[in-house]
Order: C-alpha cells, then sequence, then structure tokens
C-alpha cells in the first residue's frame, strides 16, 4: 500500500479525521484501518478510519484480519459514517 493513489487517499482520511485518532485523540504515530476489505485498492474514504498504532494494534488483536468476523459484518454495509449511535457504541465497546 504504497501507491500513489494509496498516499493521496491516506491523507485524505488523515485530514477528515483532523489527523488524529478517532477514539482517543492522539496525534502520534497514526495508521489507517481498513473497516472493510471489499474495496481493497479502490478504497472509498467511508472504508477507512483514523487510529493511532496503540489502537490499530488492539483491533487486530481482537478481529485478526479476517473479516467474516462478528466486529467488521457490522462495516459492510452502511459504512461506518452511515452507522447508528448503538452501532457506533459497539465498536467502541472494542477500546473499553
Amino acid at each position: 500500500m504504497e501507491s500513489a493513489k494509496w498516499k493521496l487517499k491516506r491523507q485524505q482520511r488523515l485530514a477528515l479525521d483532523n489527523y488524529k485518532c478517532i477514539v482517543c485523540g492522539s496525534n502520534k504515530k497514526l495508521d489507517i484501518h481498513h473497516i472493510t476489505y471489499a474495496h481493497t485498492g479502490n478504497e472509498n474514504l467511508t472504508d477507512l478510519i483514523t487510529v493511532c498504532r496503540e489502537h490499530h494494534s488492539q483491533i487486530h488483536d481482537k478481529y485478526g484480519y479476517s473479516y467474516d468476523m462478528e466486529f467488521p459484518v457490522i462495516y459492510n454495509e452502511p459504512t461506518f459514517d452511515q452507522m447508528t449511535d448503538e452501532e457506533l457504541d459497539q465498536y467502541f465497546k472494542v477500546f473499553r
């Protein structure tokens, strides 16, 4: 994921999230997390979220990289920005 297209998409997502982790607000060691791999190589900005390295690791430690598990099903359709408050609350339980 080092293509010019990816680098631009990454910068766009970072800007949308104000260059901060959406979980803790940190602006250090930021990663872009795929909430779905359905469009890999042609991601929509709504397929991605900005998280710090610590929270990115927590997501993958808990759910792995397979998106057949319970957690990612939330994200397949609707996308992150279309989730209800209840769905968002369920997502953020990962970090509590």
